[in-house]
């Protein structure tokens, strides 16, 4: 599959983290999500090419850098970002 460029853009209010992900030219929104101190955690529902897809997305943060993996039926896809003010 090569490289895909996406954008998971995400908002923290306490421990409760809500956003949306564009991959593959749709964007899909976040069901739950949960805050730590370690990083950030959530599920994506989506359908892609109709098949339906359920996503867990477990990531770590230091400082401003954030790095993780998406988990589907179809593999797992490692992500990295910064923290945009």
């Amino acid at each position: 599959m090569g490289k895909q460029r996406g954008k998971i853009v995400f908002a923290v209010d306490g421990t409760t983290l809500t956003g949306t992900m564009d991959f593959m030219g749709r964007t899909y929104k976040f069901e739950s999500g949960i805050a730590t101190a370690e990083g950030y955690s959530y599920e994506i529902n989506a359908k892609v090419m109709l098949r339906r897809l359920n996503a867990k997305v477990r990531s770590t943060r230091s400082g401003d850098a954030i790095e993780g993996t998406l988990t589907a039926p179809m593999g797992s896809i490692t992500f990295n970002g910064n923290k945009s003010r």
